[in-house]
């Protein structure tokens, strides 16, 4: 090292520990910066309502939801928090013949309604597995589309019950609540009964277990069995719990014995 003084040497040395010092804080920032999780966000829930046909429509889309917005549907906020991801999705259907959707976790359902003209259209969003906010759900028998309404809202719930709309338990779960901009009137039901569309209604889920599933037809006075020979025979097949089929005053095949 002739020629060069030893002073020189020591600056250079500290310069490059004092270099590395900054990278090192540098990148410290940077990580504090970063998320550090690998799960996908929360989503929230938007709910729509078309006034002329009576339906809630459900989406995890913004560009969705504004598309809609210019069709005529009303935007009612934000109905509830997804989870990002979870061991249960919540899939979506639709019916071409009537422009009704329906949502479901049950795979089954999702193949029965694909298998008599629905179609479906994949995950809409997923259940929270730790069943912290339920999603309720209620039927309603006289209506042709929005049969189905679903919300965390017990009072609602129980509102459209008290005007004929049949409590079919808990869909599926969410992490929250509304947490904004949601209406608080609840849609009331159709005063005449219509004929059913050519479809299967979705199967009901419940806390910790699955109802029952029969099947009617539209003119029958009797509830089957998926299999049951009669059906083959029939159209506009309808499912529902057997709870329900009962209530309605509807008796078990003697044939497949329900």
């Amino acid at each position: 090292m002739r020629g060069v003084s030893v002073s020189r040497v020591w600056a250079a040395v500290v310069g490059a520990f004092a270099a590395a010092a900054v990278v090192v804080a540098m990148a410290a920032c940077l990580a504090a910066a970063t998320p550090q999780t690998a799960w996908a966000a929360d989503n929230q829930m938007y709910r729509l309502y078309n006034s002329y046909t009576g339906e809630h429509f459900y989406t995890a889309s913004a560009h969705e939801r504004d598309f809609l917005k210019k069709s005529l549907w009303h935007d009612e906020g934000v109905a509830w928090t997804a989870p990002g991801t979870s061991s249960t999705p919540v899939y979506r259907l639709y019916n071409p013949n009537t422009g009704d959707h329906h949502y479901t976790t049950s795979a089954h359902e999702r193949d029965m309604l694909s298998s008599v003209g629905w179609s479906a259209e994949g995950v809409g969003w997923y259940s929270d597995d730790g069943h912290r906010v339920p999603l309720y759900r209620v039927y309603n028998p006289n209506a042709r589309t929005g049969a189905h309404h679903y919300t965390t809202s017990a009072a609602e719930r129980d509102q459209l019950v008290l005007a004929g709309w049949h409590n079919e338990g808990i869909g599926w779960y969410a992490v929250n609540g509304a947490i904004s901009g949601t209406a608080d009137s609840a849609p009331t039901p159709t005063p005449t009964p219509t004929p059913a569309p050519p479809s299967v209604t979705p199967q009901p889920d419940t806390d910790g277990s699955q109802q029952t599933i029969v099947y009617v037809t539209r003119t029958g006075e009797k509830y089957h069995r998926e299999n049951c020979p009669t059906l083959k025979k029939s159209t506009g097949i309808v499912s529902m719990t057997r709870t329900e089929a009962e209530s309605r005053g509807l008796g078990a095949c003697k044939d497949c014995r329900p």
